[in-house]
C-alpha cells in the first residue's frame, strides 16, 4: 500500500480557558482550569519516549475525560514557536515555518483531538519510527530539502487490530524533541493509495464538487457546531463511499454523511492513470452561519470582545447589553461592569450583580461572561462547555447536584448544572447556564442559598428582547 502525503505545517493551541468564580462574592475571580497547560515530563529523545507518551494519551482518551486529554494535547505545542523556528532552521525558512505552523494551531487542535476520540473506540498498535536524511518525507508540492531540517523528527502511524469500521492504518504525526520534550510538527492528512500495479509520477486528486450539510433540525435548536471527521474511499471515478464516521456530535454525523457522499473528486493517478485512495475528510457545521429563531438580535456577524463590552451599560440596579438584547435587573443588589476583558482570548466579565443583603436566604450573586466561539473551536455545544465547567469544579471540591439539563431563559434555550458549595460549614448552591449567541459562548454563573432561588433569580432577573419577525 503506498501513501500519499498531503501535510501542511499545523499544531496546537491551549483549550478554552473559563471565567468563573469560585466565591458567592462575584468581586472575587478564581476560575476553573480546563486543559490548561502543565508541565511535561521529560520523555526519552527515542522512538520508545515516543510510543510510551502517545500510549498514555490513548488511554486518557479512552477514559473520556476532556479536560486531561486537552492538558496532555496542549504540552506537545511547540513553546515560543517562532523563536524555535528561526534558529532551528534560519531567518527566511523559520519564518516561513513558524508562520504556517501558527496559523493552523486553533484547526489542528480540533482535528487532532478528534483522532484520539477515533482512535478510543478502537484496538490497535502504535508504531513509531525516527526519521532520517533518507527516509523524511513531505509535502509532495514543495520536495523539502531533507540537509536543511536539521532537527530530530520521528512519525507516528495507528495499525488497527479488530474489526471494526474505518482505515486500517492511520498517520498519527510527525514529533520534534524541543526543550527536551516531545512536540507536534505536523498533523498529517494521508491518503492511502489502495492498489495499483502502475509506477509512476503521483499527482493527488481534487475535491471539485464539495455538497454542503443540511443543518439538522434538532443541532439547531441546541445550537450544536464543530466538526465531524468522516473516512471514504475516492473511486476512480471520482466518486466517493463513506467508510464510517470519526468523531463527530451524533446529531451532526448523519448530515456530514449525506453530504459527504455527494462530493465528486478529480482522481489520483499514478502514472497517469486513475487509482482508488482512502482519505479522511472533514465537514463543519458553524452554527453562526445558519439562520436561528434562537437569535434575539437577528446578527450573525461576531463582534470583536471590545465592541460588545460597548454595546453594554449600566443604569440604576439593571444592566443592559444591545449586542445581546439582553437585561440583567439586580432587585435590592448593585451592578458593576465590566469587571474583566481580556482582549486576547476575545472573552469578558461582563457584568456582576450582587444583593445588598450578604447573609441569609435573600443574598445571591450573578456573574455574566462571554468567551469567542471562534477561540474555542473545540467546544461544539453549550452542553459540552457546561459540563467542562461542572466536572472542574467538581475535581475541585464541589458537589454536583444536577447535571447539564435544557432550561428556558426569557425564550432563549440555555443548558444548566447545579453544583453545591460547602466552605468552612457553610453551603450554598452555584448555577452555571451556557448557550451559543451572536458568535459567543454567552454564560451565567449564578449563586444562592438553595436550588430553587437559582431558578427563581434566573427566571426573574435575566431578559431577552425577542427580534421581531
Amino acid at each position: 500500500m503506498k501513501t500519499l502525503l498531503l501535510a501542511s505545517s499545523i499544531a496546537f493551541a491551549v483549550a478554552i480557558c473559563l471565567i468563573y468564580s469560585t466565591s458567592l462574592r462575584a468581586s472575587q475571580e478564581t476560575g476553573p482550569k480546563t486543559a490548561q497547560s502543565t508541565a511535561a515530563e521529560p520523555c526519552p529523545n527515542t522512538a520508545d519516549g515516543l510510543h510510551s507518551l502517545l500510549t498514555d494519551l490513548l488511554a486518557v482518551a479512552k477514559g473520556d475525560d476532556e479536560g486531561k486529554v486537552w492538558s496532555k494535547i496542549a504540552e506537545m505545542e511547540i513553546p515560543d514557536y517562532e523563536t524555535w523556528f528561526t534558529r532551528t532552521y534560519g531567518q527566511e525558512k523559520g519564518q516561513a515555518l513558524a508562520g504556517a505552523y501558527g496559523k493552523s494551531l486553533m484547526l489542528s487542535e480540533q482535528q487532532f483531538e478528534m483522532l484520539w476520540v477515533e482512535l478510543a473506540k478502537q484496538e490497535g498498535e502504535i508504531t513509531i519510527n525516527r526519521l532520517d536524511a533518507a527516509n523524511r518525507r513531505f509535502d509532495l508540492a514543495k520536495k523539502d530539502d531533507a540537509l536543511a531540517n536539521p532537527a530530530d523528527e520521528f512519525k507516528a502511524d495507528w495499525k488497527k487490530t479488530d474489526t471494526s469500521a474505518g482505515p486500517a492504518r492511520q498517520a498519527i504525526g510527525y514529533f520534534y524533541i524541543v526543550n527536551g520534550k516531545f512536540r507536534l510538527k505536523n498533523f498529517p492528512h494521508e491518503v492511502q493509495i489502495l492498489s495499483t500495479a502502475k509506477t509512476g509520477p503521483v499527482v493527488p486528486g481534487k475535491l471539485i464538487n464539495r455538497v454542503q450539510p443540511v443543518y439538522p433540525e434538532a443541532a439547531k435548536n441546541l445550537r450544536l457546531r464543530g466538526l465531524v471527521s468522516v473516512n471514504v474511499v475516492v473511486h476512480k471515478d471520482g466518486t466517493v463511499t463513506v467508510q464510517n464516521v470519526g468523531a463527530g456530535h451524533a446529531l451532526l454525523s448523519p448530515a456530514a454523511v449525506a453530504a459527504v457522499q455527494q462530493w465528486k473528486y478529480e482522481p489520483t493517478t499514478v502514472g497517469g492513470e486513475p487509482v482508488e485512495v482512502q482519505a479522511k475528510v472533514y465537514v463543519t457545521f458553524e452554527f453562526s452561519q445558519q439562520t436561528s429563531e434562537q437569535n434575539p438580535t437577528g446578527q450573525t456577524l461576531t463582534a470583536d470582545i471590545d465592541a460588545v463590552v460597548a454595546a453594554g451599560r449600566i443604569t440604576a440596579n439593571q444592566y443592559q447589553n444591545d449586542y445581546f438584547a439582553l437585561t440583567v435587573t439586580a432587585d435590592d443588589g448593585v451592578i458593576q461592569a465590566p469587571s474583566l476583558v481580556n482582549r486576547d482570548a476575545q472573552r469578558a466579565r461582563l457584568a456582576d450583580a450582587s444583593s445588598n443583603a450578604k447573609v441569609g436566604e435573600k443574598r445571591y450573586s450573578v456573574g455574566l461572561l462571554v468567551d469567542a466561539q471562534a477561540k474555542n473551536p473545540q467546544i461544539h455545544s453549550p452542553e459540552q462547555y457546561i459540563r467542562a465547567v461542572r466536572q472542574q469544579l467538581q475535581k475541585d471540591g464541589l458537589e454536583t447536584v444536577r447535571e447539564e439539563f435544557p432550561i428556558d431563559v426569557s425564550g432563549v434555550a440555555f443548558v444548566g448544572a447545579v453544583m453545591k458549595v460547602t466552605v468552612r460549614g457553610n453551603v450554598y448552591y452555584r448555577g452555571l447556564y451556557g448557550t451559543f449567541l451572536n458568535g459567543y459562548i454567552l454564560s451565567l454563573d449564578i449563586k444562592a442559598d438553595t436550588p430553587e432561588r437559582l431558578t427563581t433569580l434566573i427566571s426573574t432577573m435575566i431578559r431577552f428582547k425577542t427580534h421581531s419577525k
